[in-house]
Parts: structure tokens; C-alpha cells; sequence
């Protein structure tokens, strides 16, 4: 007489389809978390670099200015304090590193997805059914 057992070793269908919502849901919510950082970034870094050029520029139009001022005498009211100050801008052609964070991001989400259901799949077709015995 044989006795069938059920061993659980097979694993569960349901218990991995909600494991798979969960892992897919958190994907989603870090590849659009790091989209968006992503795009903040981008649109810092235009704002910084249209900051630097309208700063570049003010510089130009006040040494015109100083340029084609008449020189003041300075006489009896003291030396000329109403000299414009020229301010030097730093610039940097560093831009941010924003690509590789989201390509290893969504490399790493899809790269799990296919492990879990290889591993899934693998389990599945060593597992006995109870209708084999």
C-alpha cells in the first residue's frame, strides 16, 4: 500500500505570485524614484549653467561700461568709490552622474526578476505532483 505525503516541497503558487507583485511593485517605485532624481538633477544643472551665463555676461556688459566710461578726475570731494566691482565666476564642465545609477538600477531589478522565475520554473519541474505517485 502506498502512502501519499504531502511534502510542501514543491512550494506554493500563490505564495509566489505575491512574493513576484511585491519584488515587481518595489522595481517600478525605484526605477521612478531614480527617473526622477535624474531629472532633478538635469534640470539643477541647466539652471546652474544659464546662471553662469547670464552672470558671464553681466560681467562683459560692466567692463564695456568701465571701458567706455571718461575717466573721473578725482579732485577735491576725495578718490571715485562708484567703480563697478568685477566679479570672476568659477565654472566647472563636471555634470552630474545621473546615467549609470538608473541603467545599474534596472539592470539589477531585471537581472532578480529572471533569477526568481528561473529558480521558479527549475523548482517546479523537480517538485512530484501528488497525481504521479
Amino acid at each position: 500500500m502506498n502512502k501519499i505525503q504531502r511534502t510542501n516541497q514543491g512550494g506554493s503558487i500563490v505564495l509566489f505570485i505575491i512574493v513576484s507583485v511585491i519584488l515587481a511593485i518595489g522595481l517600478v517605485i525605484a526605477v521612478y524614484f531614480l527617473k526622477q532624481r535624474g531629472e532633478q538633477a538635469r534640470r539643477d544643472q541647466a539652471i546652474a549653467i544659464v546662471d553662469q551665463q547670464l552672470e558671464a555676461e553681466r560681467t562683459k556688459t560692466t567692463e564695456k561700461a568701465v571701458e567706455q566710461a571718461p575717466p573721473v578726475e578725482s579732485g577735491a570731494n576725495g578718490p571715485e568709490n562708484n567703480a563697478p566691482v568685477v566679479v570672476e565666476v568659477a565654472s566647472t564642465d563636471d555634470l552630474p552622474a545621473t546615467g549609470p545609477e538608473l541603467v545599474v538600477g534596472e539592470l539589477v531589478g531585471a537581472g532578480m526578476l529572471t533569477f526568481f522565475s528561473a529558480s521558479y520554473i527549475a523548482s517546479r519541474r523537480k517538485s512530484v505532483s501528488l497525481f504521479d505517485l
